[in-house]
């Protein structure tokens, strides 16, 4: 059994991992491992059953793996990841979501996959934001000067889907601001009624039956 629990608690480390290894080459590298081995094991416990079991292994590796050795400067190699990133970050937290809904038994390991899909979404939309950024330079607004690292995206990106909005990174150019929206409903919508849905079917099942009535 799929334990989304621990894929879950994988998602929360490895974010909080990053401002204490993401400045050197190595921890960028460790990293970077980690989180193609994530979407790796995401994409591979919600595809469907009839879809090869080793693909998305070979897909993430030539999508992800050249990241790795990349600087901060622009370069064609890292607009293709950017390009790359997106299709492939935007597409798990859906298979992720159908594959939560297609389980028929409500438990806590079912909505940790809700969740799970959830953080996903925030991954995504930190790769739209870095390719939107990749292709527009100027389109966020930071509070100090470039270059910038992608977990400054990806805090932003968590910011906006969680609609926290602090300020201190703003969206400037009217694509960035419209995802930027998009993401801030979506973030919203999935909580209110997936989630919510899922923790009260989780309930519903887990209380006992009514008693019969004594005459």
């Amino acid at each position: 059994m799929v334990s989304y629990t621990a894929l879950f608690a994988l998602m929360l480390l490895w974010v909080a991992s990053i401002p204490l290894f993401g400045d050197t080459a190595v921890g960028r590298a460790l990293l970077a491992l980690v989180y193609l081995g994530m979407m790796s094991v995401a994409l591979t416990i919600s595809l469907p059953p009839r879809w090869p079991r080793w693909w998305p292994l070979l897909a993430l590796a030539i999508v992800l793996l050249p990241r790795i050795a990349l600087s901060q400067e622009p370069t064609w190699l890292a607009t293709a990841f950017e390009l790359g990133g997106v299709l492939v970050a935007i597409v798990i937290p859906i298979l992720l979501t159908a594959h939560v809904l297609g389980t028929a038994d409500v438990t806590a390991n079912t909505i940790f996959g809700a969740l799970s899909a959830y953080v996903f979404l925030g991954f995504g939309w930190t790769q739209i934001y870095l390719a939107i950024d990749a292709f527009m330079p100027g389109s966020f607004s930071f509070p100090t000067e470039g270059p910038h690292s992608a977990f400054e995206y990806l805090y932003f990106s968590f910011i906006s889907l969680t609609t926290v909005g602090y300020g201190d990174i703003t969206p400037r150019a009217p694509v960035a601001r419209a995802f930027a929206m998009i993401e801030g409903l979506i973030g919203q919508i999935y909580l209110a009624v997936l989630v919510a849905r899922l923790v009260s079917l989780h309930s519903s099942r887990s209380s006992p039956p009514p008693s019969a009535p004594t005459e």
